[in-house]
């Protein structure tokens, strides 16, 4: 037997800044990030080899009715978006005209939404859908360092930070049919910290002046002690929502355009 999941890919989100410099070693800046990607796919017996072959879910409740119940089609989507806010105030603390490394420390306001919706094509439509959202605020701590070569006009960075964001997760499952839509109706709400750990590292280019930068690198980002689609469904099946929490991972190519005036 084989299994069908859904795996999101790679997709292209942005982020967006201003600083204002208070001294020679001080700035205050702000940025916008935001991320969304979605996957979608289905699973049926008519592609089989073997005329025999059935589709069932895995995602119904197994007390219902319908999660014994083989299938002709299984449709699936899902879509997880976040977006964050940072305000930070960073200064450095070791500079030369080759290098320069700074602390900083701000406030993050973090926001995640992961939505789910599963289509077993029966005589009817068996549907379960289930949506995660969080919400938080909190403290942000970081370093970043950078080397310069050839005249100034290479460099390589290092970018580094840790968040701890006071959050709270709302999330959701219903699972119903054409004839009843609210087969199984469930929810939870609770509060806890998410900790989000970020890793950037790369190099670019300035111009001689130093008004205008390019700079590429690779990103790391994980948040800790979230809720996640398949763990929210999981603790649904088995009636049990204590000590939820698993990890989400994030990474990709970073690019970057600067302008300093």
């Amino acid at each position: 037997s084989a299994v069908a999941n859904l795996d999101p890919d790679y997709d292209a989100g942005f982020r967006a800044g201003f600083a204002f410099t208070l001294d020679n070693c001080t700035e205050v800046r702000a940025t916008y990030s935001m991320f969304e990607t979605d996957v979608t796919g289905s699973v049926s017996a008519a592609t089989t080899a073997d005329p025999n072959d059935v589709v069932f879910s895995l995602v119904e409740h197994p007390s219902t009715t319908s999660a014994n119940i083989n299938g002709l089609q299984i449709n699936g989507a899902q879509s997880i978006d976040f977006k964050l806010v940072d305000v930070d105030l960073r200064r450095l603390f070791s500079y030369s005209c080759n290098h320069q490394y700074a602390w900083l420390v701000g406030v993050r306001y973090g926001q995640l939404e992961q939505n789910f919706q599963s289509q077993q094509i029966l005589n009817n439509t068996n549907t379960v859908i289930t949506d995660i959202e969080m919400d938080g605020v909190g403290l942000r701590l970081g370093f970043d360092g950078e080397r310069s070569i050839l005249d100034n006009q290479l460099f390589g960075y290092l970018k580094t930070n840790a968040n701890f964001v006071a959050s709270e997760f709302r999330a959701t499952y219903a699972q119903g049919t054409n004839f009843d839509a609210s087969v199984v109706n469930t929810g939870y709400t609770a509060g806890r910290i998410v900790t989000m750990l970020d890793l950037e590292i790369g190099g670019g280019w300035q111009s001689q002046c130093g008004n205008w930068r390019l700079s590429a690198g690779y990103m790391f980002n994980g948040w800790f002690n979230v809720i996640k689609t398949d763990e929210w469904i999981n603790r649904v099946q088995a009636n049990e929502y204590e000590n939820l929490g698993s990890t989400l991972t994030f990474d990709g190519l970073v690019a970057r355009v600067e302008g300093r005036f």
